[in-house]
């Protein structure tokens, strides 16, 4: 099992955060054109009490994966993430479901924001990985692992850009 912990400054307040974080259209923007991703959608998205508390997303990444990652997960790979946001606790959690060798592969994380200063904030991000499949689970974990690190790293300065472009109103 690999675990990662990010931590990334974002240049908005902890609020202005959250409501970029579910923006439908700064998400499909990151994941389609930043990231590269073949395929991404947004396939629910609930609020309770006036703020996302839950949204489920299908996303194929585009990834240069290693030829034993490549032959058992298949040219179609990609995967669900369902994720659940606790307000209070500004917390938001989230699994992904992997569409190929699902009951052998385990990712699920967090984030959270924290004040940094005037018109900054942390972005702390912390998943696992585990990928339960002889001779080749470690591989696939450490492939996972400077993926995401990539992937998260990307999303930040692409996030920085955004609240630049678009300030909250008020």
């Amino acid at each position: 099992m690999k675990k990662l912990q990010l931590t990334h400054e974002i240049h908005c307040s902890v609020e202005h955060f959250w409501e970029v974080f579910f923006d439908k259209g700064f998400n499909t923007t990151l994941y389609l054109n930043e990231l590269g991703f073949p395929k991404y959608e947004i396939l629910e998205q609930r609020e309770e009490g006036g703020k996302v508390a839950y949204r489920k997303t299908r996303g194929t990444p585009r990834a240069d994966a290693p030829a034993a990652v490549k032959k058992l997960m298949g040219d179609g790979f990609g995967y669900d993430e369902e994720g659940r946001f606790d307000s209070s606790g500004r917390l938001w959690t989230f699994k992904l479901k992997m569409n190929t060798l699902a009951d052998k592969l385990r990712t699920e994380g967090s984030v959270r924001c924290e004040a940094a200063g005037p018109d900054r904030c942390k972005r702390i991000m912390q998943m696992e990985f585990e990928a339960k499949i002889f001779g080749v689970g470690s591989i696939i974990e450490a492939f996972s692992e400077g993926e995401m690190k990539k992937g998260w790293d990307q999303s930040a300065a692409y996030m920085n850009r955004w609240v630049k472009d678009h300030p909250k109103a008020g």
